[in-house]
């Protein structure tokens, strides 16, 4: 028998001990590099054909390696322009360590990019918004259906490019009724950092408990109207949630994400009720009206205690934030059709009027109790 050198008869060691350490760093899918060029972006994975159950790289379903390993979503947003998932493709192989690289491509489409923009402070589409550095975060999407509560619409006179427009909107609202659940913890952990009483953090905690379901329920909408799609990650500046630096700072958020931003977004889904007639998006929209109503209560009882807490520095800073009080950002469908109102879509000009008396009618004529 030919002696073996020390290099070959380590090497199956060495082989296993990479792939054992790469695992730990990053599993089965290490993003290697990401490129933006232009109008697409490209992101290179490793893959482990072991780990995947595959011999060779052709054997591989590349799309369900990813998706596996990374959760990778449907669409990615690189600042404000919207790049949807196009290919997924095995691009090299190493056979030494039996891996492959994958690469995943987003192409740029304009005409989604208002999935990527971000919303101004004290506004929101649906619930209480997660703000971070000054824009509204949401999650990226992804296929699938954990999030999609079942919900049975009827929508047999629906054509194709309403359905479209139905799941595209309740899409979008359960982006925002999943950020409102990181909003709420945040702001529980307000609460606790400026000594609040113990009935304002149960609130809270229930609040947070009543975005999970709320959703679940527009997921599964989207879903009833089109594919199944889930909240993939939830990217964050630095990875944290900001508190606030002092109790009139938290005064002012809570102004405007809950007393302003959740008023309105109740108001707004009244609105929707009032005109909808498929039983399930009517289930749905008086959930959504019922807790947000009281999430919008929990916000003004949090600005009594602020108030009554902080004084003075407290009731200036809200003056300012009430005295600029606007409905922008809550608009999102332009004209609308009796089909699509009896699904929960509203025109623009009409969830205006409704906002407008939300401000008059609630939001001012409360401001003015509390501030005097």
């Amino acid at each position: 028998m030919a002696a073996r050198t020390i290099d070959d008869s380590y090497r199956p060691f060495s082989t296993r001990f990479s792939r054992h350490i790469r695992s730990i760093l990053g599993g089965a899918g290490i993003a290697a590099t990401v490129a933006l060029t232009g109008c697409q972006v490209d992101e290179e994975y490793v893959v482990s054909l072991d780990e995947q159950g595959a011999d060779t790289c052709e054997e591989l379903d590349a799309d369900a390696a990813v998706r596996g390993s990374v959760g990778l979503s449907d669409y990615r947003c690189e600042g404000a322009e919207y790049y949807g998932l196009d290919t997924v493709e095995v691009v090299s192989e190493d056979p030494e360590f039996g891996e492959c690289t994958v690469r995943a491509t987003w192409v740029h489409d304009p005409e989604l990019s208002a999935l990527c923009a971000p919303s101004p402070p004290g506004t929101a589409v649906d619930g209480r918004p997660l703000v971070v550095a000054e824009q509204a975060r949401v999650a990226t999407l992804r296929r699938g259906s954990r999030w999609s509560a079942a919900v049975p619409i009827t929508g047999l006179e629906l054509n194709d490019t309403q359905r479209a427009t139905l799941a595209k909107r309740w899409r979008v609202a359960g982006l925002y009724e999943h950020a409102s659940i990181a909003s709420f913890a945040r702001f529980t952990l307000d609460l606790m950092v400026h000594g609040a009483p113990p009935e304002l953090l149960l609130a809270a905690q229930k609040a947070a408990a009543d975005e999970i379901r709320h959703a679940r329920m527009c997921f599964g909408l989207a879903a009833a109207y089109g594919e199944p799609v889930e909240p993939a990650n939830l990217e964050l500046p630095g990875s944290s949630l900001p508190l606030s630096e002092s109790l009139v700072q938290l005064a002012v958020d809570t102004a405007k994400e809950g007393c302003i931003g959740e008023t309105l977004a109740a108001i707004r889904a009244a609105e929707q009720l009032a005109r909808a007639k498929d039983p399930a998006v009517r289930t749905v929209l008086r959930a959504l009206v019922q807790d947000e109503g009281e999430h919008a209560e929990l916000a003004w009882r949090t600005l009594r205690w602020a108030v009554d807490t902080g004084g003075e520095p407290v009731k200036v800073a809200l003056r300012a934030v009430f005295a600029e009080v606007d409905v922008q950002g809550f608009f999102e469908a332009g004209e609308v059709d009796e089909t699509l109102e009896a699904h929960g879509l509203i025109a623009d000009a009409d969830v205006g009027r409704a906002l407008r008396r939300g401000i008059e009618r609630v939001i001012l004529p409360a401001a003015e109790v509390l501030l005097g």
